[in-house]
Order: structure tokens, then sequence, then C-alpha cells
């Protein structure tokens, strides 16, 4: 109000294309855009990298429902198509996960003969060696990699489903009659939770058998604790993503069956008298015998 001065003040719901108009209005293009100015919760500890993908794929929500008329088959078709995208990612990172577990057998093989060794053995030398180069071949946190690159954009659009009012009093289907309020019937939720159970199933692993039941007890707790109460449309685009990755992982499953290299059939670990191979094991009888038809 100084010297004249006009200030603009903005009034009116959180809608991101409404907003860059009022700030394109304002002259305010070459400072902070007020589409800036919306909160994503618990996520704004990250807003520098989610905010601008999380703006992307609300435009890209709302250019799809500009063709279908109706925001759940718009996160349908949004969840699919995301989903398509990494697909060569999680390729990537189940043959990495299928190739450790795999190789899992042995590695606790030769960390069972490592304890019966002494530090100063000889032989714990290669067994080392044999160990780091197990975990070359078969390493399972590169297989966690891949699913790391596609985490941003899944909490993209975990935020925008969350405080955007795009979906606020919208439709569905049958009894789903606002995508910003919980399921009234929990259907979702549970088959959510159902889709998450056979994630876990088909998705190969190295976890132990109680680790692996721990594995399915977490739908359970994160349905009954969260999405159970969750709006429909955030629920709805985990259930989509679910069922998506397990027709996926099924298809991976098929295509790539879980083979254990020919190195880990010989889990014998015998560490008593014997000749060795350069690897710590005991030489096959078929490997003598070739010596022994050369030798005549």
């Amino acid at each position: 109000l100084n010297d004249g001065a006009v200030n603009h003040v903005y009034a009116g719901p959180k809608d991101l294309a409404l907003l860059s108009k009022v700030s394109g209005d304002f002259g305010n293009n070459n400072k902070t855009p007020l589409e800036d100015i919306v909160s994503y919760g618990i996520l704004d500890f990250v807003s520098g990298m989610i905010k601008p993908i999380a703006q992307f794929m609300l435009k890209a929500l709302r250019a799809i429902n500009h063709v279908t008329h109706n925001f759940g088959w718009s996160i349908v078709i949004l969840t699919v198509a995301l989903n398509m995208l990494f697909f060569p990612l999680r390729w990537r990172s189940s043959i990495i996960m299928k190739r450790a577990a795999a190789m899992a057998p042995r590695m606790k093989d030769l960390q069972e003969r490592m304890k019966k060794l002494d530090k100063n053995d000889p032989r714990m030398l290669d067994l080392q060696k044999e160990q780091i180069a197990l975990m070359k071949e078969g390493n399972p946190l590169m297989g966690c990699l891949p699913l790391l690159l596609q985490m941003p954009f899944f909490i993209a659009v975990f935020a925008i489903l969350t405080v955007s009012i795009e979906v606020r009093n919208a439709p569905f289907i049958g009894w789903i009659h606002d995508l910003s309020s919980m399921d009234p019937y929990y259907i979702l939720p549970i088959v959510m939770c159902v889709t998450m159970m056979a994630q876990t199933a088909l998705t190969p692993s190295t976890a132990d058998p109680i680790q692996k039941k721990v594995q399915y007890v977490m739908p359970l707790i994160l349905t009954v604790a969260f999405f159970r109460t969750a709006p429909a449309g955030l629920v709805l685009y985990w259930m989509v993503s679910n069922l998506v990755g397990v027709a996926q992982q099924y298809i991976i499953n098929r295509l790539n069956p879980t083979n254990p290299p020919a190195a880990a059939a010989d889990t014998s670990g015998s560490d008593g008298p014997g000749p060795k191979s350069p690897k710590g094991r005991p030489k096959s009888p078929k490997g003598r015998k070739t010596k022994e038809a050369l030798a005549n």
C-alpha cells in the first residue's frame, strides 16, 4: 500500500491450472509461481524432486480425464501406463533377484564353512574370493536399484491423489461416489490387500521362511492401519498398480524361470582331507579319472 503500490491477493481452490493462470495475471512468472504453494504434506521434505513430477502427473491425469470424463478410470489408465513405462526396470530387478535367490544356498554354505576356519587358515582366502565372486554375480542390493529409480514417480501419484482437489466428490463406479473419501464397504482395500500378497508370492526374494511370512503379514498391517480409511482414489491407484505388477511378474517368471547356476549344485562344503580345487571344493571323481587316464 506504500507509494501507491498494488498488492494482489488470491483466494480460491488449489487448482494447479487455475493457480498457474492467476500467477501469470499477477505478473509473477519470474518469481515463485503460485502453483508451488500447494503443500504435499509429509512429502514436502523432498518437494524439490517430487513437486515437478507431481505437477506433471496431475496434468497427465487431467488430460486423460478429458477423454474418459471419469477420474476413476483416468487413475486406472495413468497407473497402467506408469507401470508399463517402468516394466523394463521391473524385468531387470527380477532377473537380478532370481539370480541372487538361486545363489543363496551356496552363499549360506560358504558362510558356514568360513565359520569353521581360523582367520589365518590359507583356505579362508579362497572362500572369501568365491564369496566375492558370488556377490558380484547375484547381489540382491542391485536388484533393488531399478525399483528405487521409479519410486519418485509412484510417490508423486500418491501425493496428488492425497492433496489434489480434482478427485473431490468425483464418482467412479457403483458404490464409489467420492474418490476423495474412503470406500464405505472396504471392497477396494480388501482387493488391494489380496493383490499385495499375490505380488509378494510371485516376486523372487532371498528372504528365509520366517522373513517371507513377515512379508505376507505386512499387507494386512498396511491395509488395517492405513488403506482401510484412505481415500478411494489412492486405494484404487495402489490396487491397480498391484494388479499390473502381478501380471508383469507372472510373465517374467514364465519367460525367465528360476534355474540355479551349475556352480551352486556342489554344496558339499567338505573341509576334511582330500584334494581340493582352487575354490576349496573337493575335486570330482571325473576329474581324477581323467588325470589317471592321461598318466597311463
